[in-house]
């Protein structure tokens, strides 16, 4: 905790005293404070999975935490992973909590057509 002789730079973010390093760069102290803030928003979508990987959202779509959840009315498991592969299989009703930072990157693909996604993630 900083105290008033301290000549050290202090930051106080959510209850948290961060002592500054003087190597820190801006925009470093700036990704350390995005970690740090709460989500601002909760967002949902549904997604229609098909036999060919592809990624969840065509478009960047930026998340500080979300769940995927296969809808328990599927009848093939899904399949998620990167670009590369998919190997984590979700089968109908399980669901998984992730923290990457964009859901683009996230790709799905089920053995059956028409398999069905749920997501929900904090921006």
């Amino acid at each position: 905790m900083s105290t008033v002789n301290d000549k050290r730079k202090w930051i106080h973010v959510d209850n948290v005293d961060v002592l500054l390093s003087s190597r820190a760069s801006e925009s470093t102290l700036s990704e350390v404070n995005d970690k740090l803030t709460q989500p601002t928003s909760l967002k949902s979508a549904d997604v229609s999975v098909g036999t060919t990987a592809a990624a969840i959202f065509s478009e960047s779509t930026p998340s500080r935490s979300a769940v995927l959840l296969a809808d328990e009315g599927n009848t093939d498991t899904i399949y998620i992973g990167d670009s590369s592969a998919q190997k984590f299989p979700l089968k109908p009703g399980d669901s998984v909590r992730t923290d990457v930072s964009d859901l683009s990157a996230i790709y799905a693909y089920s053995p059956t057509d028409g398999q069905t996604l749920h997501v929900l993630w904090e921006v």
